[in-house]
């Protein structure tokens, strides 16, 4: 997976929604920080990395589309 920047806001209807940091791990040695976010309205998961530059980057999928973990009973419905 690659990285995007600035970070997430679209989720997987294409909306602009906020996001929550639910967790985050800051025992990377080399001074980044995950966040692990999650979408107030579709519940979804993704995962942003915010470098020492307080810049934040969120994982691609293979379509270059941000990676989001969607609940399974969301993934029923949009398919």
């Amino acid at each position: 997976m690659s990285m995007q920047e600035p970070g997430i806001s679209v989720c997987v209807d294409g909306e602009t929604h906020s996001w929550m940091i639910v967790a985050e791990d800051n025992s990377q040695n080399d001074g980044l920080r995950l966040e692990h976010r999650w979408c107030e309205k579709c519940g979804c998961l993704t995962q942003v990395c915010i470098g020492s530059d307080n810049k934040p980057a969120v994982a691609l999928n293979e379509e270059g589309l941000p990676y989001l973990v969607t609940p399974e009973i969301l993934a029923a419905l949009t398919t």
